[in-house]
């Protein structure tokens, strides 16, 4: 974003804009009409062009919804991929942002996203959403091809729609928010899950069109978990919290497993129970003590098998000298796990 103008009409309805390129840079524009100033102060401006440079919002905007860079792993393969990330239309921040500065600038990108949502993405018949393009690893691994689920994007998009549904008491958007819960349900009564010596858990993946199973992660089933709670909690549905707690006692029963040599945690585990991987630097860390505060929210006590899988973590990413941000330190302090 370069600046904000007040711009006049010619004679022909039309704005005529100037601009300058050096001969390696690629011009697109986004134009957004308003009687009004949309960028009230310089901390506005600050605050929009800081959330698109750290990545929190896609710059590239259409009528049909954001376009991200896409990994160099899609087929066709191509570096210079660009398209329709379901978990990159998430606008969170710009929600955040819209709630902090009443600003209707940012609240655009809200409404924008939710448009892409309802009108745009292919979704499953249970209402679930499905990506677009095709993995070239997920392919060479498991023979799956686009269109399929990916349980921790619709995870990102149902909380989004949940925080939504509350934030504008909109009973529609929390309908949404739930759709992925169901499907989770069915998918689990109909067998399609992971079957290990430990338990049960579900795939990464879900194809849309054959049933081999993928590799479980334990970030994708930890947020399974905590996303399953959250609309127990919501709904008071047994069934969200069953099968919750009964992927959580597998993560458990496996215990110690998912630890490192090193004190790090492993990325995943295999259909044949195999543990490979490295995990994100806080993603996961940050999903268990969601799921410990979840456990106590809904009457029960915190996990010892997830502690220690916390404090190994934590251990191993102070090793690194690792920065921790302040709303996982927070957390940290909060669990008294930092002590």
């Amino acid at each position: 974003m370069i600046e904000e103008k007040n711009s006049s009409y010619n004679d022909n309805n039309k704005i005529k804009t100037t601009f300058k390129l050096k001969n390696n840079e690629i011009f697109d524009q986004l134009y957004i009409r308003s009687n009004k100033s949309l960028i009230n102060t310089k901390n506005e401006k600050e605050t929009f062009i800081n959330l698109l440079n750290k990545g929190y919002s896609s710059p590239w905007i259409t009528f049909n919804g954001a376009n991200a860079k896409l990994a160099y792993s899609i087929e066709p393969y191509t570096t210079e991929g660009y398209g329709r990330n379901i978990g990159s239309i998430v606008e969170k921040q710009m929600h955040r942002t819209y709630q902090e500065t009443k600003n209707k600038f940012f609240e655009c990108f809200v409404l924008s996203s939710l448009h892409t949502f309802k009108n745009y993405l292919p979704r499953d018949i249970s209402g679930v959403w499905l990506t677009e393009y095709t993995s070239t690893w997920i392919k060479k691994d498991y023979g799956i091809k686009a269109l399929y689920v990916d349980t921790r994007h619709n995870d990102t998009i149902a909380e989004y729609m949940r925080t939504l549904s509350k934030y504008y008491n909109d009973d529609s958007l929390l309908e949404m928010s739930q759709y992925y819960a169901n499907y989770l349900v069915y998918e689990y009564k109909r067998g399609n899950i992971t079957k290990l010596k430990e338990g049960i858990l579900t795939p990464d993946y879900f194809s849309t069109h054959h049933n081999k199973n993928t590799h479980t992660s334990l970030n994708h089933q930890l947020a399974i978990i905590n996303y399953l709670l959250r609309c127990f909690i919501d709904t008071k549905n047994k069934e969200y919290k069953t099968l919750a707690l009964t992927y959580l006692e597998t993560i458990e029963n496996m215990g110690d497993e998912w630890i490192k040599p090193n004190k790090d945690l492993y990325y995943s585990v295999d259909t044949k129970g195999k543990m490979s991987g490295n995990d994100y630097a806080q993603l996961t860390l940050e999903d268990l003590l969601v799921t410990q505060n979840l456990l106590e929210e809904i009457g029960k006590k915190r996990s010892k098998e997830l502690d220690r899988l916390i404090e190994s973590k934590y251990s191993y990413l102070k090793s690194i000298d690792y920065k921790f941000n302040d709303y996982l330190t927070n957390q940290l302090e909060e669990g008294g796990y930092n002590e």
